[in-house]
């Protein structure tokens, strides 16, 4: 196996999602604007899937997706299909100093197939090229499959809030490296 330091963590996502016929891009202000519909309906299709679970209000409107954030537009990704049809999208900002990962929605058709420890891998490598060493994740107490996955992958509960949302933390070096470990050795 690889020391850390000979693995190309990229190219190990593209190659791994290119054997399921799919690509992870960075959503770009211009590939927001370009796909903006896609990204309400996605989003809100999600939302309205889990409406009786989370009493989540659709709100993925034009304003909502096109607010920068603090770098909102270099760290968040989207994995599409050969049709170029979305099957994760996430958001992600920097907030004092972390990465403050805002939303992470899977096609239905798509979820159980690691589609989140590729993009954990993408987006932890990313953020520690710039110097981004920790992160910030937000889970609703009912999200178990999500909550698990996460803390498998090294997250941490920080707190909760009155509201019931979960807020976790994590470094990027331990969720890249627990996520990496996960796919490889089929977990």
């Amino acid at each position: 196996m690889n020391s850390k330091e000979n693995i190309n963590y990229h190219k190990f996502v593209d190659d791994g999602l290119a054997k399921m016929g799919l690509r992870i891009e960075l959503i770009t202000l211009e590939v927001m604007q370009r796909d903006l519909r896609k990204f309400s309906e996605f989003i809100n299709d999600a939302f309205g899937e889990y409406y009786e679970v989370y009493r989540w209000r659709e709100h993925a409107d034009d304003e909502y997706l096109l607010n920068p954030l603090t770098d909102k537009f270099k760290y968040s990704f989207c994995i599409r299909n050969e049709a170029d049809e979305l099957k994760l999208v996430d958001f992600a900002s920097v907030t004092d100093g972390k990465i403050n990962h805002h939303i992470v929605f899977t096609s239905k058709d798509m979820r159980g197939r690691n589609l989140a420890k590729y993009h954990s891998i993408k987006l932890c490598q990313t953020a520690l090229e710039n110097g981004y060493r920790e992160q910030i994740g937000y889970f609703s107490r009912k999200n178990n499959r999500s909550i698990i996955l996460h803390l498998r992958m090294g997250y941490e509960i920080s707190h909760i809030r009155e509201d019931g949302l979960i807020i976790g933390y994590a470094e990027n070096a331990v969720i890249l490296e627990n996520a990496y470990r996960m796919l490889t050795e089929g977990k």
